[in-house]
C-alpha cells in the first residue's frame, strides 16, 4: 500500500479492510513477515511508547512529532501504522507481552524450511521410527505455537498444559504411524492410487493432528469459554459457544495451509524431478531444492490460511449464550447486537 493511500491511523480499525479476504491476507502477510524477527527490543519499546503517547494525547507535546505531523503528515501517519504493526507482530494481543520468538507466526514459516522436508522425506515415510521422531518434533513445535498464540482469558495450569501436550503429541504420532503403514502397503495398488495414498494420507495425518493438537492444548477454552467484548471493548463475560466458534475456525485454517504444503510440495517436487532432473542428481542439491520449495510454499500459504477468518472475530449476540442477549452498550438503552473476541491463531 502506498504511503499516501494509508487510511488515517486508528487503534480499532485495521490498515487493511478486515471485512474483505484480500485485506486480511495483506494484514497477515505483514504481521507474519519474517523481517519482523529482526526488530530490536529498542525499536519495539519505541513503537509501544509512541502508541501509548498517541493514545493519551501526549505525543504531540514533543516538538519533533509536532513538526513531523505539520511538515510530513503522510510520514507521521505511516510512523503510527508501522509502530502498530511492530507491536502486533511481536506482542500477544491479550497480555501485551512479547511472544517467545520461535513460537511467533513470523517464525512459523521459516521453521518449515527444516520441518517439512524431513516430514515428507521418503526415508521418513518408510520408517516408523523416523516417522515417530519427526512427528513428535513437529507437533511439539506446533503445540508451542498453539499455546503461545492462544486466547488468554484465564490462566492455564501446568497440569492442564502437560496433559494437553501429551495427548496432542500422542494422537499426532499415532495418526502419522497409521498413515505411514497405509502408504507402505500401497505398493500393490495401481500407480494412481499409490500416488493418492502417498500424498493424501500424510496430508490428512498432519491436518487432523494439527487440529487435535490445537484443541488439546487450548481445551480449557471449551470448558471455561473465552472473553467477549462489546463494540466499545467493554468486557461482557466468557462464552463457550464463542470458544467453539474460534477453535473451529482455527482448525479450518490448519487444513487450509496443510493442503498446499503436504499436497502441493510433493507434486511440485515430482514435477521438478521430471522437468529438471539435474536438480536431484546430487543429494545435496536435491535436499536444497526440497528445502527451498517447502519453505517458500509455507511462507506463501500460511498468511492466506490465517486470513480465512478475522483474528478479532465477532458473532451475532443470538448465537452465543442467552445471558448476553439482553445486554446494553455502556448501560444505555441500545441493545448489543454483536459480540467480539480474540479468536487466536
Amino acid at each position: 500500500m502506498a504511503t499516501n493511500a494509508l487510511p488515517p491511523f486508528s487503534f480499532k480499525a485495521n490498515k487493511y479492510d478486515q471485512s474483505m479476504l484480500s485485506g486480511r491476507i495483506q494484514h497477515f502477510y505483514e504481521v507474519t513477515s519474517p523481517f519482523t524477527l529482526f526488530t530490536s527490543s529498542e525499536t519495539l519499546k519505541n513503537s509501544v511508547s509512541i502508541l501509548n503517547k498517541f493514545k493519551t494525547n501526549t505525543l504531540l507535546e514533543e516538538k519533533k512529532y509536532m513538526d513531523m505531523k505539520k511538515n510530513d503528515p503522510f510520514g507521521f501517519n505511516k510512523m503510527l501504522w508501522d509502530a502498530r504493526s511492530i507491536k502486533e507482530s511481536i506482542l500477544h494481543p491479550d497480555t501485551n507481552e512479547p511472544i517467545f520468538m520461535p513460537f511467533r507466526f513470523s517464525f512459523f514459516a521459516p521453521a518449515q524450511f527444516i520441518i517439512i522436508p524431513l516430514v515428507i522425506a521418503p526415508s521418513t515415510i518408510a520408517s516408523p521410527f523416523r516417522t515417530t521422531i519427526m512427528h513428535w518434533a513437529n507437533q511439539s513445535y506446533n503445540a508451542g505455537c498453539n499455546y503461545a498464540n492462544r486466547n488468554i482469558s484465564s490462566p492455564t495450569s501446568m497440569r492442564t498444559l502437560a496433559e494437553g501436550y501429551t495427548g496432542a503429541v500422542a494422537s499426532s504420532v499415532i495418526l502419522a504411524l497409521g498413515a505411514t503403514a497405509v502408504v507402505n502397503k500401497a505398493g500393490a495398488l495401481p500407480k494412481l492410487l499409490q500416488s493418492t495414498f502417498r500424498i493424501g494420507f500424510p496430508f490428512l495425518a498432519c491436518a487432523v493432528a494439527g487440529c487435535t493438537n490445537l484443541i488439546l492444548v487450548r481445551k480449557e477454552e471449551l470448558s471455561d469459554g473465552i472473553q467477549l467484548f462489546d463494540e466499545n471493548d467493554n468486557e461482557l463475560g466468557k462464552s463457550v459457544l464463542a470458544a467453539k466458534n474460534a477453535l473451529g475456525k482455527c482448525c479450518a485454517a490448519r487444513f487450509a495451509w496443510n493442503a498446499p504444503v503436504m499436497i502441493g510440495v510433493p507434486l511440485m517436487l515430482a514435477g521438478l524431478q521430471h522437468t529438471l532432473p539435474i536438480l536431484f542428481k546430487s543429494t545435496k542439491i536435491g535436499m536444497a531444492t526440497t528445502v527451498l520449495v517447502s519453505g517458500l510454499t509455507c511462507m506463501v500459504a500460511v498468511p492466506p490460511a490465517l486470513a480465512l477468518f478475522p483474528q478479532y472475530d465477532s458473532m451475532d449476540v443470538n448465537d452465543v449464550e442467552p445471558e448476553f442477549q439482553n445486554m446494553t452498550i455502556d448501560g444505555q438503552t441500545t441493545t448489543i447486537k454483536r459480540v467480539y473476541f480474540n479468536k487466536g491463531l
